[in-house]
């Protein structure tokens, strides 16, 4: 249950991804626009890859076990303290995204840990 409400999620965030940027690109013209453009663009931008990351985690369960639940969660907690942060400020929410660098660490940190899941791998079992 938790693997489809993590992929629907994902799904979710995914397609959000897509019409953010199409919002960015039309909003207008003046600086105000330019400066929210500029924050959903970058939004966007870390919004798409990671989604499919996160479908990517959750899809390896089989392989890499409880790894790709931890991994999800870090993704889906970048996502909602940088992409968020990001999209509260340029529609004017918030002044500043202040949990930017830490949804940043959360999505390095997913990185790492799908990469040393597989790498920690031996014959079928994790370490």
């Amino acid at each position: 249950m938790a693997r489809r409400l993590f992929a629907l999620l994902f799904g979710i965030f995914g397609a959000s991804s897509v019409l953010l940027m199409a919002y960015a690109r039309h909003a207008g013209g003046d600086a105000a626009h330019l400066m929210k453009q500029e924050y959903l663009t970058i939004a966007a931008n870390m919004l798409l890859p990671h989604a499919f990351l996160g479908i990517f985690a959750i899809s390896q369960f089989d392989k890499i076990g409880r790894f790709s639940f931890f991994a999800a969660t870090l993704i889906m907690c970048g996502i909602f303290m940088f992409c968020g942060g990001l999209i509260l400020t340029a529609f004017g929410i918030t002044t500043h995204a202040p949990t930017a660098p830490f949804g940043g660490i959360c999505f390095a940190a997913s990185w790492l840990v799908i990469g040393t899941a597989f790498f920690a791998k031996i014959e079928g079992k994790i370490l």
